[in-house]
C-alpha cells in the first residue's frame, strides 16, 4: 500500500447511516494510518449539489482528497443523477480540494442483508411454514424498501 501523504484528509462522502457503518469498517480495518472522516450527505436527490456544498464548505486549509461513496439504485444503472465530471468542473481550482473520485457500489448495501435471509426470518420469529428463501433472490433485485416491508 502507498505510504499516506503527510496532513492530506481523505472525505469518504456516503449517502446515509447504512453506508456509514459500512464505509466506518472499512475505514477501521484499511485505513488505519490514513487520516481519514466519513461524512453523510443524506441520499441521492440533488447529489451534486450536496457532494459541492460538503466540499466548498470546508473548514480547514487541511487538503483534502474526496471519494464520494455511494450505490447504484440498480443493479446496471448508472447512479442516479451524480455527474463526476460537473463537480470537478464546478470544484474548479478550489484551493484545499486536490481531487474528487467515485467509489461505486455495484449493488445496494442494503441488498447485501438478503444473503442471510434465514437470519431475518428467524429475527422476525416468522414461521418455518411461511419463509420463502427463493422470494428473496436474486439478492441484487431487493432495495432498502423491500427491507424495510419485512419490518
Amino acid at each position: 500500500m502507498a505510504r499516506p501523504e503527510k496532513n492530506v484528509l481523505s472525505v469518504l462522502l456516503v449517502e446515509g447511516p447504512t453506508e456509514a457503518i459500512f464505509y466506518g469498517r472499512i475505514k477501521d480495518r484499511y485505513l488505519n494510518d490514513v487520516a481519514c472522516k466519513i461524512e453523510t450527505i443524506e441520499g441521492l436527490f440533488n447529489v451534486n449539489n450536496k457532494v459541492l456544498h460538503a466540499l466548498k464548505t470546508r473548514n480547514t486549509d487541511r487538503p483534502v482528497r474526496a471519494y464520494c461513496c455511494l450505490d447504484r439504485e440498480t443493479r446496471y444503472a448508472k447512479t442516479p443523477g451524480f455527474d463526476l465530471k460537473y463537480i470537478r468542473k464546478e470544484l474548479g481550482d478550489t484551493k484545499n480540494v486536490l481531487s474528487v473520485d467515485q467509489i461505486i457500489a455495484t449493488q445496494m448495501i442494503e441488498s447485501w442483508f438478503f444473503h442471510d435471509i434465514m437470519g431475518i426470518y428467524r429475527h422476525l420469529r416468522v414461521p418455518k411454514a411461511k419463509r420463502n428463501l427463493k422470494a428473496y433472490s436474486p439478492v441484487e433485485r431487493f432495495r432498502v424498501e423491500d427491507l424495510k416491508s419485512l419490518f
